[in-house]
This record gives C-alpha cells, structure tokens and sequence, in this order.
C-alpha cells in the first residue's frame, strides 16, 4: 500500500504553484513546531509512534535527500536513486536510525537548542530548494526529470508536489501527536520561561 494517494498519477503540475503551496505547508508546519514545549516534542502519543521530534527529523532526512537528488539531477538532466527501498525502510522502522537520533534530542540539556536546529534546518532546506528551482530556467525545469519510487520518472513540479504531500500527511501525525498529548491533559504549548 503507497503512503501517497492515486492523485499523483496526474497530468503534470504548475511549477510556480506547487512551489505556492510547498511554502504555505513549510510555514504552517514551522508555526506548529515553534509553539511546542519540550514534553510535546518527546513524549510519543502511543507505543510503537513517533513523537514529533522523530516525525522532524524524518522530514530533514527526506528534505536533505530531496536536495541532493535535486543537486544531481540538475547536473546530470535525470537522476535514478541508487536505492529508493532506503525511503520506505526508514518509514517502516520505528526504531531506525532516524527515530533513534530524535530520541535523544531532548534527553540533555542542549534539547532546546536542537530542536531550533531541528527546526532551522527544514526551514532552511526549503528556501534552498525553491532558490534553486528559481533560477533555472523554463527549458531546464522542462528538461529536468527526477525518480520517485511512487510515480516513476517524472518532472521537477511533480516531484515537489509529492515532497509537499509528504509534508501535509507529517504534519497531520504531527497534530495528531499534540491532539493527544491534550487528551491527555499533557500541555504542549511553549512558554519563555521553559528550560
């Protein structure tokens, strides 16, 4: 079963609005994540889930990937990952290295000045991703081809339109996290005075 719906297999999205909405996701999610206290970043909302911190750190693996990817196929016109299994394995694995690496972010007193890390690194690989597609060129964009294991090969807005979508369907575990957090009387909001 793909984590990705049926509606990738589609004709070919609009570059400038894929990046429109790959933004206003980065930003809703960036909002989210600065308002979360420590505990609402470590403490996992059932067994055998991710906390938000591991979700995080996850969506920087992929998004340091994609960059990479994007790097390689820019210079090479097309690009075939050398192992795109890699990608469903660290999904699969609640224990993998990615979810390892999460839980110990919190876990010295360094946590909160990871976790701004955390978050300036997504940030950051965002602007780097629509600053390079921003600078080729229509004929380059047009040329342009990346692998995905989900739609095969197909063109650089359609690639960004499923990276977007990866977002959205993180950051829906990610609510989902706070939401039971609540339920369970657990506050999650960050407040100044937090060590």
């Amino acid at each position: 079963m793909s984590l990705f719906p049926a509606t990738y297999h589609r004709p070919p999205r609009d570059l400038p609005a894929v990046i429109v909405e790959f933004e206003e996701t980065r930003r809703e999610i960036i909002s989210t994540l600065l308002r979360l206290n420590r505990d609402a970043w470590r403490i996992k909302p059932h067994h055998g889930k991710w906390c938000v911190a591991q979700i995080v750190e996850h969506l920087n693996d992929v998004d340091r990937n994609w960059w990479r990817v994007l790097i390689v196929a820019n210079r090479l016109q097309v690009l075939f990952p050398a192992k795109p299994q890699n990608l469903r394995a660290t999904v699969d694995q609640p224990f993998g290295k990615t979810a390892m690496r999460a839980l110990k972010i919190f876990s010295n007193p360094r946590g909160r000045k990871r976790r701004k890390h955390m978050i300036g690194g997504y940030e950051q690989t965002a602007r780097k991703i629509v600053h390079l597609l921003e600078q080729l060129s229509e004929r380059k964009l047009g040329q342009l081809r990346m692998f995905s294991p989900i739609a095969g090969i197909i063109g650089v807005a359609d690639a960004l339109a499923i990276l977007t979508y990866h977002d959205q369907h993180h950051y829906k575990q990610i609510l989902a996290c706070i939401d039971t957090l609540r339920q369970k009387n657990i506050p999650t909001e960050y407040t100044p005075d937090e060590s």
